[in-house]
């Protein structure tokens, strides 16, 4: 509690501001739609943008369906959807390092992304069919692993294709 007094002192007394120049900025409540405006005015990476939506869309499906399926499919408690929750942070932290790295040397950047958001397409859309537990987890271990290749793919294709004025911006919207 005394370290809050002190830096409060310290603040009121001691601190001098760095900027030298205010600068007052005009606030625009449409600056997000602009910005996705402008992006998507960009040739280079119009169409990798919408995919890139689509992918997101489909990875927010599929986190959000797995729970509901291992519940309604396998009676699955909180302790194990939290077992299930640290196995599929494992299998993208897997698919994002060691997988992306070693593809990555060998081909480039949106094949690997072409190959692997087909596969991930196709997973997602037999994740629920297994009637047994093991084929599910599996599927959904290959989904995330996939996902965990892909993301990191999506945006820096993103990057590579936006004019450098713009990287901030474009990666800022992804």
């Amino acid at each position: 509690m005394y370290d809050n007094f002190i830096n409060l002192f310290f603040i009121i007394f001691a601190f001098r501001e760095t900027l030298e120049e205010k600068k007052w900025v005009k606030f625009d409540f449409l600056e997000g739609v602009h910005n996705i405006q402008q992006a998507l005015k960009t040739k280079n990476i119009k169409t990798i943008y919408i995919i890139y939506f689509l992918f997101v869309f489909g990875w927010t499906i599929l986190f959000q369906f797995a729970p509901v399926l291992v519940i309604k499919k396998f009676h699955f408690t909180n302790s194990q959807i939290g077992d299930l929750a640290a196995f599929m942070g494992i299998c993208w932290a897997i698919g994002s390092w060691p997988i992306n790295k070693l593809l990555i040397k060998r081909f480039p950047p949106i094949k690997i992304l072409e190959v692997s958001l087909l596969v991930f397409t196709l997973f997602c859309g037999v994740v629920g069919f297994p009637k047994d537990l093991t084929n599910v987890i599996l599927l959904l271990g290959l989904c995330v692993t996939i996902g965990g290749l892909a993301w990191p793919l999506c945006t820096t294709i993103i990057s590579d294709r936006a004019p450098q004025r713009m990287q901030g911006k474009v990666l800022g919207m992804s």
